[in-house]
């Protein structure tokens, strides 16, 4: 996937997860803010932007049920940064949109619904589609928290001009985030914002990430 010929006249980014902490927030109201990137089953919902998808089951679903623009990437593939340096296949779909976000230009970006998979110290899965078809069920083994903080970590590190900010109620992940607000004030910032334009060839950069 070769992103480093795209760029965006955003300046702010919504990357939107599916944690369960996002159930209540009204994502229309950030329409029109700036890009959205969605992951996985969020279409069945909302129709982000840009939506993202990485593990094979969930990119069949989307293929046939979806309309709108999408990216996928095969776990085995490497991602072209704007210096020409390659990194490896180690993102998921929450991550890799927060490192499309990056790779776009964005110089502020939210983290939504990103609540790293399990409820506390429990097996209960975090996740808004679990139990529903292409997902994990309600409890289980499978824990993808510490790789999904680990490879946003490696995002944040690397972009270290751009302002990440975690929104979350409930939990402040002992973290490298710049920032961490709650739903409340995101609201806040949300009616207080300008309307921020898009200029991204979303259909030739779909070329080129599926190519």
């Amino acid at each position: 996937m070769d992103l480093s010929k795209f760029s965006t006249d955003y300046k702010t980014a919504f990357c939107i997860g599916n944690g369960e902490s996002r159930l209540g927030f009204n994502l229309e109201t950030l329409r029109g803010l700036g890009l959205i990137i969605g992951c996985n089953a969020l279409y069945r919902d909302f129709s982000p932007d840009i939506l993202v998808s990485v593990d094979r089951p969930i990119q069949e679903e989307i293929r046939a049920n979806y309309k709108g623009f999408w990216v996928y990437r095969k776990p085995e593939h490497t991602i072209k940064l704007k210096d020409s340096v390659e990194i490896g296949p180690i993102y998921g779909a929450g991550s890799m949109a927060v490192l499309i976000a990056a790779l776009l230009g964005c110089q502020t970006v939210y983290l939504v619904g990103y609540d790293f998979n399990r409820i506390m110290d429990t097996k209960e899965q975090n996740n808004v589609y679990k139990n529903t078809p292409n997902y994990f069920l309600q409890s289980g083994d499978k824990d993808l928290s510490e790789k999904t903080k680990t490879d946003i970590g490696f995002v944040i590190a690397r972009y270290r001009h751009i302002k990440f900010i975690f929104v979350n109620d409930n939990q402040k992940e002992p973290y490298q985030w710049e920032e961490y607000i709650t739903y409340l004030e995101l609201n806040k910032r949300i009616t207080n914002a300008k309307p921020d334009k898009q200029k991204t060839d979303l259909c030739n950069m779909q070329k080129t990430i599926k190519g």
